[in-house]
């Protein structure tokens, strides 16, 4: 029986508290048009990490060396150097791309047929791609890319794990900046609910001096409040959701578009079903406190005459 009473109190306050918000829909629209789009900046924020992050990570993960060689050096001394990179015993693998081949591997990439026309000789070196044994790590490429670099006939090595790394320092930077942000915002929301559960409780003060009067405790009059703010934050999630996912929408195909150019199959993730709850439950939880934190303020200063 109690617990039957106490669920109808809740659901009786939770009907009241839509009501009020369809009578003042335009004043709760713009107050949750606020809440959805500082809600919807760091979620945006995030997508956009995890996004760089899953492209990162379709990287293989082996490090590679590449050996930019003379501009006078032959085609068979650098295929002897090849070989004798090859047998190398931290060395797993090397392959030798001519200078022919990485034009025409640039050509096709590139589609500038025209423009390689115009050239009166090939601007490319030849090339040594090097593939380090995978028991060392970083420590042996780096070592070895240090080792290569002074052979005869090399010009400049390169070790392309080195664009990697900075990367994901990059990403461990935007991260923390996500979160600097979110709090930022969820600070915005805190305010923006508190301040509209503030006017709220003006306009009502009448009604909870009297109600205060009869006997009503601070529970009782502060219950539809923190539906009202807690309602506000469910809005304006539900609109930063919307608004994500229409921007997704608008930006999937023509981040696939500039995929394709780099022979990518990547794809734009937008927000998942988890981390849309997870967005749900944010809103209405910094709806609530906000509410909270207002009415704890609000109702100390309002007692019955």
């Amino acid at each position: 029986m109690i617990g039957a009473r106490w669920l109808r109190e809740h659901l009786d306050v939770l009907v009241e508290t839509l009501q009020r918000l369809r009578q003042d829909w335009l004043e709760q629209l713009l107050s949750v048009a606020v809440i959805g789009i500082s809600l919807a900046l760091p979620a945006a924020a995030y997508l956009a990490v995890e996004n760089s992050r899953s492209v990162a990570e379709s990287w293989d993960g082996s490090p590679r060396i590449s050996l930019y060689l003379d501009a006078g050096l032959s085609v068979e001394k650098a295929r002897a150097l090849t070989g004798k990179i090859d047998e190398m015993e931290r060395v797993d693998g090397a392959r030798f791309i001519s200078q022919s081949e990485g034009l025409a591997s640039l050509e096709q990439r590139m589609q500038i047929s025209d423009v390689i026309g115009f050239l009166e000789k090939n601007p490319l070196p030849h090339v040594i791609e090097v593939t380090p044994v995978k028991t060392g790590g970083d420590t042996l490429a780096e070592e070895l890319l240090a080792e290569l670099g002074q052979m005869a006939g090399v010009e400049r090595a390169r070790l392309d794990l080195a664009w990697v790394k900075r990367f994901f320092a990059l990403l461990e930077l935007a991260q923390r900046l996500v979160l600097v942000l979110a709090a930022a915002l969820g600070v915005a929301v805190l305010l923006v609910v508190g301040n509209t559960v503030r006017l709220a409780i003006s306009s009502r003060r009448t009604e909870i001096e009297v109600c205060k009067l009869v006997g009503a405790s601070d529970a009782y009059v502060s219950r539809p409040l923190l539906y009202y703010g807690a309602m506000q934050g469910f809005l304006g999630a539900v609109l930063a959701w919307l608004l994500l996912l229409l921007t997704g929408g608008l930006l999937s195909a023509r981040v696939e578009r500039l995929a394709q150019l780099y022979e990518s199959s990547f794809q734009l993730n937008g927000l998942g079903f988890q981390d849309g709850l997870v967005l749900l439950l944010g809103g209405t939880l910094l709806g609530l406190a906000g509410a909270a934190l207002a009415v704890a303020r609000e109702l100390r200063a309002i007692q019955p005459a």
